[in-house]
């Protein structure tokens, strides 16, 4: 009985002195930036987490670019040689002629070396010609320690892993960050489930939802049902690229219990980037999903060539609306979470900077033209990226006219 009972505490006390360890299911823009957060907090509180942050990368094909030409070469001064020995380390062969031809591409002053932005524009425009240098991304993540398709000049840390296999880069992982775009959330759950780690805690970036003939499913509630684990959010005023150049953001967890708060803070409050936590997860939820639809009204507004006085009248409309759609679906959610950064300041931000309003913008110049003309401007402007706002409006759209709702809120009906 003894020994049973030491035993037992010996399990207790090694479960409680374990460290956590991290993987970062996503690896656009966005969630290249978390992965660079959260490597940083890794190293800071190296008896709270395991120093590695495992990042699950959708792999692709890229042309070379950016710092890998440094990182590969070894130097600064890229001459032909120098061109060669990148390639070879990210896994490609140029010959010497391919190599010089590059060069005199990318040679803007005609003195046998070019610089890692002049071959990244040139071997651009080789690669649309079938002729670039390319590589796999991870193996470029791996090396160079940067995303150069989604966050390029960005360094991500040491310690970021790129794993191309999903289950992979989840098993073992007691702390998710969720980070995909949200169409494809469902079918990552259905992998990670069987490899994660029993007692794992999970928080969503994903600024998005499903819709059920009952209403709205959150990501948070759907992460929550498909892993059987407790789902934090966090939402925020924080376009991604500022984040990564580290100009100072705020951002909102909204959390269920406070050990949550304390893990998930830990993760990602860095010097630049201030995190609040808020026990409020549905109305963090629905702030950050829902403010990409007013996003779009923001654009049409800028893109038809009105002013100040009508893009503040869309701000207004759609903070009231957002807040009506919330408490009329959860009516738990705090007033007061309209004034965190995920609420007012995010809205604020992506209405005059986000991907959304840009697309809108570009949309309603050209004068429209249906879906068509949306995904082509969608994939000219973003380099491979989803847009959250449209889909997302479709679907609060769909809920809206189910309900009976559609009158109360038109801009989002």
């Amino acid at each position: 009985m003894l020994r049973c009972t030491a035993l037992r505490a010996l399990s207790t006390a090694a479960a409680a002195s374990a460290k956590h360890k991290v993987a970062v299911i996503g690896s656009g823009n966005w969630g290249s930036v978390a992965a660079k957060m959260v490597a940083e907090n890794t190293k800071k509180h190296p008896a709270l987490f395991e120093s590695e942050v495992r990042m699950w990368v959708f792999e692709e094909t890229v042309p070379l670019s950016a710092g890998a030409w440094t990182s590969g070469a070894g130097t600064e001064a890229l001459n032909a040689a120098a061109i060669q020995k990148a390639a070879k380390a990210f896994g490609s062969e140029v010959s010497s002629a391919a190599a010089a031809d590059l060069l005199r591409a990318a040679d803007k002053n005609n003195d046998g070396v070019a610089t890692a932005d002049e071959l990244t524009a040139a071997n651009a425009a080789a690669a649309k010609a079938g002729k670039g240098v390319t590589a796999k991304l991870t193996s470029i993540i791996n090396s160079a320690h940067e995303n150069v398709k989604y966050l390029p000049k960005i360094k991500l840390g040491d310690n970021v892993r790129a794993v191309p296999n999903l289950a992979d880069a989840a098993k073992g992982a007691d702390t998710l960050v969720i980070v995909t775009p949200h169409q494809f959330v469902e079918g990552a759950l259905a992998t990670m489930k069987p490899v994660i780690a029993r007692d794992a805690l999970a928080i969503s970036l994903v600024k998005g939802m499903h819709v059920t003939p009952d209403g709205f499913h959150l990501i948070s509630a759907l992460v929550s049902s498909k892993l059987g684990v407790n789902c934090s959010v966090l939402m925020g005023a924080n376009l991604a690229t500022e984040v990564g150049l580290e100009q100072f953001s705020e951002a909102t967890i909204g959390h269920r219990t406070a050990a949550e708060a304390e893990r998930f803070h830990k993760l990602f409050n860095r010097p630049y980037f201030n995190v609040t936590p808020i026990q409020d997860v549905e109305g963090v939820e629905m702030c950050g999903t829902l403010k990409n639809v007013v996003a779009l009204g923001a654009g049409f507004i800028d893109g038809l060539g009105l002013g100040n006085n009508s893009k503040a009248a869309i701000i207004r409309i759609g903070l009231m609306e957002m807040k009506g759609i919330s408490t009329a679906f959860y009516p738990t959610v705090k007033a007061e979470t309209y004034f965190e950064s995920a609420g007012l300041a995010d809205l604020v931000t992506t209405c005059y900077g986000g991907r959304n309003r840009k697309c809108a913008e570009a949309y309603a110049r050209v004068g429209g033209g249906g879906k068509k003309v949306f995904d082509k401007i969608e994939a000219e402007l973003l380099g491979g990226q989803k847009l959250q706002g449209v889909l997302t409006s479709d679907e609060v759209a769909e809920v809206l006219a189910r309900r009976g709702l559609a009158k109360k809120f038109p801009l989002f009906n």
